[in-house]
């Protein structure tokens, strides 16, 4: 889908380019690296379809229970607004205490993230401290930050779809890495997401794609996870009153029939998912996981030493429905269990290798 982010680069030509630096200043007009913004939300509060903020050398931090960028401007079709690293540059935001270092809402479609190394507050707390959080009635920010979020849930029908997040690094976020809720025609590609979710009282994993939102009847797939890296994610704390972790999985893609308790009247999903060539490696949960979810295929990807905490087979279909697993690496270094289908129908495993470990199938 790299094709996607050459499309946008292609149309933004036609708009404005607007540049951000550590070492500018809000007081610029941005429309030149020397006169550079100092904040990536001060360009974003300018974009129109079609425009590139190119962002420059330098450290972005934000406020505590902020975020550090809120892409609310949307694109269109045949003009996206793209957020770039700029060439030859690797510009690092540190979240700190933000709930989310870049959140795409309020109906913002037609985004790519492209090449950000983004560093979140799992290094400032302990499992202790956020473990008695988790018992508090206010959450904190603290122990549930997240990395990259898409989220439609308070967008009403004008939710988020045709979003790319590309080539980043998300790490050390004491939430997810990279989450979507109620979005669509999302392509998650070419991340490096690792030690993440390790203290939220939330259940977050690496990637996670929950609750997908039909933006249109399309053909299948409408959601890509394709060339990511999902490593050393894990949970720690225990998730509401289960008493224990859950999830903390390399991938996830998580009831998309919308059928939960609480869930939103946007029915069950229908675009399907394609999860191919990614590298799932001592995860907490599964290496990828497919729950309360239809129309999914794994294909080629390579799956190691999960289940480090909450003990799921390292490639684990649980309650959903027509799930193709093929031509994928499983070595169940940890569980002993390689594969596990549970509660689910069609489920096709085919040209599969697997190591230390048998594929188990339960009604």
């Amino acid at each position: 889908m790299r094709l996607i982010a050459l499309l946008a680069l292609a149309v933004s030509a036609y708009g404005a380019t607007y540049y951000v630096s550590g070492t500018g200043s809000d007081s610029n007009s941005g429309l030149s690296e020397s006169a550079a913004f100092r904040t990536i939300q001060t360009a974003a509060n300018k974009t129109l379809p079609g425009d590139v903020v190119y962002v420059m050398n330098g450290v972005y931090t934000t406020c505590a229970g902020c975020n550090l960028l809120d892409i609310t401007r949307t694109g269109t079709a045949d003009a996206w607004v793209a957020y770039l690293a700029y060439p030859g540059h690797q510009p690092r935001i540190s979240a700190g205490t933000a709930w989310n270092a870049i959140e795409v809402h309020g109906g913002a479609s037609y985004i790519e993230i492209s090449g950000f190394h983004l560093q979140g507050n799992r290094l400032n707390v302990t499992l202790a401290q956020c473990t008695a959080q988790a018992q508090q009635t206010t959450p904190d920010p603290a122990c549930n930050g997240n990395g990259i979020s898409v989220d439609g849930r308070q967008d009403g029908a004008n939710k988020p779809h045709h979003i790319l997040i590309a080539g980043n690094e998300i790490y050390d976020f004491p939430g997810g890495g990279i989450g979507t809720a109620e979005a669509d025609y999302v392509t998650i590609e070419d991340n490096f997401v690792h030690e993440n979710a390790w203290y939220s009282r939330y259940g977050n994993s690496g990637i996670s794609v929950y609750e997908s939102w039909n933006y249109d009847s399309g053909p299948a797939p409408h959601t890509i996870v394709q060339r990511n890296r999902a490593f050393d994610n894990r949970s720690l704390v225990p998730y509401g009153n289960t008493g224990q972790p859950t999830d903390g999985d390399g991938i996830i893609i998580d009831t998309s029939r919308n059928n939960q308790p609480g869930s939103d009247n946007i029915g069950a999903y229908t675009g399907g998912f394609l999860v191919e060539n990614n590298l799932a490696v001592n995860n907490g949960g599964a290496g990828l996981l497919a729950y309360q979810s239809d129309n999914i295929t794994f294909l080629n990807n390579t799956v190691y030493g999960n289940g480090l905490v909450v003990k799921y087979a390292d490639v684990f279909v649980n309650q959903s429905g027509s799930v193709n697993v093929w031509n994928n690496v499983v070595e169940s270094a940890a569980t002993g269990t390689a594969a596990n289908v549970y509660g689910s129908a069609g489920v096709q495993f085919d040209y599969n290798m697997y190591w230390n470990g048998p594929v188990r199938q339960r009604k």
